[in-house]
């Protein structure tokens, strides 16, 4: 199945240290324009290595390591992750995504990511969100102020998701 989705653009894999420990099981399902990963690991050691079409998947509450253009992520035993964004870029950093307070009147949500170097950031916003939603480029704590950055709309097979190209440092979507 890994070779079938490989030739459609989708890269998962795991490293492991030690052949005799079982593979890690990932499903992908999707729900309001987001991408949901759910696993299971049998051993926390193993790294699991992600690729997408739409470029590496930060998931929601983790770091990641990118790594020959994949995003690193060490599993705990089961999990499930909602992903909304992908980024491309050639820099090895550690990229992270966190959901913050959305302290600000008519936000739903806020996500801010960060690690960013000269990358094209991919946000996929929640159905119906998608005239309501702002991007701010290295904004502090509040996140209520900040460099507003003008994202391109675009529409793809998976869905519409907003676009940001040369991007350094962090991002704040609000919802």
């Amino acid at each position: 199945m890994r070779t079938v989705l490989s030739l459609l653009g989708i890269t998962i894999a795991a490293e492991k240290r030690d052949p005799s420990v079982g593979t890690p099981i990932t499903l992908l399902s999707r729900c309001r324009n987001a991408f949901y990963l759910s696993g299971y690991t049998p051993s926390t050691t193993v790294a699991l290595k992600l690729r997408f079409p739409q470029g590496m998947p930060v998931l929601m509450g983790h770091e990641a390591e990118i790594d020959g253009g994949c995003t690193v992520y060490r599993m705990p035993r089961a999990w499930h992750r909602e992903c909304r964004l992908f980024v491309e870029q050639e820099a090895d950093t550690v990229l992270s995504c966190n959901e913050i307070a959305p302290v600000e009147v008519g936000a739903h949500r806020k996500v801010q990511l960060t690690g960013l170097q000269d990358a094209t950031v991919r946000f996929f916003p929640e159905t119906d969100y998608e005239d309501r939603t702002r991007v701010m480029l290295n904004s502090g704590y509040p996140h209520l102020v900040g460099e507003r950055l003008d994202c391109e709309l675009r529409s793809g097979p998976a869905g519409p998701y907003f676009e940001a190209r040369t991007v350094t440092g962090r991002l704040v979507f609000a919802w």
